[in-house]
């Protein structure tokens, strides 16, 4: 589902946020040890799912959090396509 998904732009636009994650991430204390891109079922009625960039990172919670927050606000500034997300999972 998410090859079927993706497009040229949208996976160039994942593609730099993952970059901006990898170089982000330690100013907000926490260790980026994975990224992953997942098909998760949509919030918004007028969609089946949304695609999310995945971090997976080691710290404290409320610094992912953080981390989570400034994703998403990077993702707002790079892409315009509503079912693109990004979520933060930590241990």
């Amino acid at each position: 589902m998410v090859r079927k998904t993706l497009n040229p732009e949208t996976e160039g636009q994942f593609k730099e946020l993952a970059f901006w994650g990898q170089q982000t991430a330690p100013s907000y204390d926490v260790s980026l040890k994975s990224m992953s891109i997942e098909a998760e079922r949509s919030a918004d009625i007028g969609r089946s799912h949304d695609i999310v960039l995945v971090f997976h990172v080691a710290g404290k919670g409320d610094d992912a959090l953080r981390f989570q927050a400034e994703a998403s606000r990077k993702l707002r500034d790079i892409a315009s396509d509503p079912s693109l997300r990004v979520d933060v999972r930590w241990t």
